[in-house]
């Protein structure tokens, strides 16, 4: 943890999320990832070279490789519903619990590491990364 405080991150390759098993890793497998388009097969039509590709079944995915080699860092984010605050944005009363709801963190994630780190100047920490 002292190493991400310090700036220093170790991030896996895409590749790596999407070959987990689906029940290995807390669940952090993810074989989608990527993907650049997910249609069903009636609402396509490929050609490769002038031939047309027919009866496909299913869903047809594609994705462009190179991402495989792109490094991924994991994030979880908050977020609450509009609704839930008020214009000037001070909470509403009998919206807190929903507020505190939105922003808890389920207890899976407690699976992932004995660590937890708040960013709580977004902005900033996306200026420097």
């Amino acid at each position: 943890m002292i190493d991400f405080l310090n700036g220093k991150l170790y991030l896996n390759k895409l590749y790596y999320f999407r070959k987990l098993e689906e029940k290995s890793q807390n669940n952090r497998a993810d074989e989608k990832e990527a993907l650049s388009l997910i249609c069903q097969a009636d609402d396509v039509k490929l050609e490769f070279n002038g031939y047309q590709l027919k009866d496909l079944v299913g869903q047809v995915e594609m994705r462009n490789p190179s991402m495989d080699n792109k490094h991924v860092l994991c994030l979880f984010a908050g977020a609450t519903n509009e609704s839930n605050v008020i214009e000037d944005n001070i909470f509403k009363k009998n919206k807190l619990d929903q507020i505190m709801e939105d922003f808890s963190i389920s207890e899976e994630f407690k699976n992932l590491g004995k660590y937890c780190v708040l960013i709580h100047n977004t902005p900033e920490f996306m200026e420097n990364y």
